[in-house]
């Protein structure tokens, strides 16, 4: 089925998706973030901002924003608990088919929803999938690439062991089937996406990376500040996903012993070559 018979045949109504956006302290980005939802050729039934306790006029910016918006909820923590039960927070009050998630500092392409929830729809197989993203920053382009999507499109399939080497999505470009058992972990602030990532392709099989760069970060992919910063809190929030994969008995001992050796190596390469990334991944 292509794009534009799909579409049609959904009569351009609301797709069965709900958003999750959280949000600490991005008053200065979150009007683009929500832009870019609101400018999808396919419009999610359901949008939660999620803020986590921001201390900055975050929540009076989403107000104003969405205050026209029967689709979009703001739900508010006195507390900071971190991303993960914020994103936890926006799934439990979702009752779409699928999730995606959105960094309140970055930015979609305006067909994302509409590719992924097709591709999701005709590949029931997976329960995960993410896609290529885009990197915008000072010494990178300056304007997304929007001219980037046809009907045919490259999919790679990735399985446990393909994640365990590196992590394969970046947390705005995956959909996921609301259905999930798993969650994140809300006592783990970094690294905590690529944990459930591995949780649920441990649990069903694979996932999927669509070859198209849909999402745009207005941050390096690692080592930079915001959700995905600081490196060496993300190389321990790697090293306890394999001691958490361990006592659960999803690897053994000398997987997570060899688990843990490359870890360490990605994190000295990284170490040395901390420039940003930008092109397309």
């Amino acid at each position: 089925m292509g794009l534009d018979e799909a579409i049609y045949l959904m009569g351009m109504q609301s797709i069965s998706v709900s958003v999750i956006i959280p949000v600490f302290n991005n008053a200065a980005t979150i009007s683009r973030a929500l832009d870019s939802v609101f400018d999808q050729s396919a419009q999610p039934n359901e949008i939660f901002i999620v803020d986590d306790a921001s201390t900055d006029n975050s929540c009076a910016v989403i107000e104003k924003y969405i205050q026209d918006k029967p689709n979009a909820k703001l739900l508010r923590s006195t507390t900071n608990y971190g991303p993960s039960a914020a994103r936890n927070t926006g799934w439990a009050a979702a009752s779409s088919d699928y999730i995606a998630f959105l960094d309140a500092d970055d930015a979609w392409h305006s067909k994302k929803l509409e590719t992924q929830f097709i591709f999701m729809q005709d590949n029931p197989e997976f329960v995960i999938s993410g896609h290529q993203y885009q990197v915008m920053t000072k010494t990178g382009p300056t304007e997304p690439t929007e001219n980037i999507l046809s009907d045919e499109f490259e999919v790679s399939v990735f399985n446990f062991r393909d994640f365990l080497i590196r992590n394969r999505f970046s947390t705005p470009t995956v959909m996921l089937r609301k259905s999930v058992a798993e969650r994140f972990d809300q006592g783990q602030r970094f690294s905590e996406d690529y944990r459930l990532w591995l949780l649920i392709i441990a649990a069903h099989d694979h996932g999927a990376l669509i070859k198209l760069p849909m999402t745009y970060l207005y941050k390096p992919a690692y080592g930079a500040g915001g959700i995905s910063g600081r490196m060496f809190a993300m190389y321990r929030g790697e090293l306890a996903n394999a001691s958490a994969l361990r006592k659960q008995e999803i690897i053994s001992l000398t997987t997570e012993l060899i688990w843990r050796a490359w870890l360490t190596i990605k994190f000295a390469i990284r170490l040395t070559h901390r420039s940003p990334r930008n092109e397309i991944n």
